[in-house]
């Protein structure tokens, strides 16, 4: 099990918690407290449930599920063929957004990937880092994407972004670079090569607000 050091990530976006490897005991429930991040779990072999609500799935090697924050969740091992499995946590202000696209989220908390060893491969080396060391923070955040990506990859519900989609999430990018100092919409629609009032529009229609607005809604996000 490794824990890494969140100030490291002070100003991304994504940051890395931690991760871990468990070889459960036949029948062993985790007593899983209320969590204030998510932690994906990829099953290598066994077999275990997962209870959500009011929901359970029965699950088995290639399954992979989440805990959610503030969700009450529980877990147990088969009595049987009790399962192995890995899991990383992470958490930061686009996360939501990065899961939807997995196909992943409070709604849709189990999914299944064929090739889990693969997903091992790609949390392993991580319960060895040194979390002391930027590079080690930074090497764990790199395979988290990549982790998530596979995942994206996989999810059909996926689609290139339309034109407008794309000028939109232009403008968030900057904002997210730039948010710190003072930022006008014109510079905005300069940096991008707009017309000032087509991208406040696009933008709008989007996101169903305005630049503005977003932007005073990511600077308390950011503080929070």
């Amino acid at each position: 099990m490794a824990f890494f050091t969140p100030k490291f990530f002070l100003h991304e976006s994504t940051k890395v918690l931690q991760c871990g490897y468990q070889e459960a005991t036949p029948g062993h429930i985790a007593s899983q407290k209320i969590v204030d991040h998510y932690i994906f779990h990829a099953i290598t072999s066994g077999k275990g449930i997962y209870c959500i609500h009011d929901q359970t799935f029965h699950l088995k090697k290639g399954d992979c599920f989440l805990l959610i924050p503030d969700t009450p969740i529980r877990y147990q091992a088969d009595v049987k063929e009790p399962w192995i499995y890995y899991w990383i946590g992470f958490d930061g202000l686009e996360i939501k957004q990065l899961l939807s696209l997995c196909g992943l989220g409070d709604k849709n908390p189990v999914t299944h990937y064929p090739d889990v060893e693969r997903l091992g491969r790609l949390i392993a080396p991580l319960i060895t880092c040194d979390p002391s060391l930027l590079s080690q923070n930074y090497y764990a955040l790199g395979q988290l994407y990549q982790l998530l990506s596979l995942f994206m990859e996989n999810n059909t519900d996926n689609h290139p972004l339309s034109r407008k989609e794309f000028y939109a999430e232009q403008v968030t990018a900057y904002i997210n670079e730039n948010y710190s100092g003072n930022i006008a919409v014109q510079d905005i629609a300069h940096h991008i090569g707009l017309d000032r009032t087509y991208l406040y529009r696009v933008f709008k229609e989007v996101y169903g607000m305005s630049i503005q607005n977003y932007i005073v809604q990511f600077r308390l996000e950011k503080a929070c």
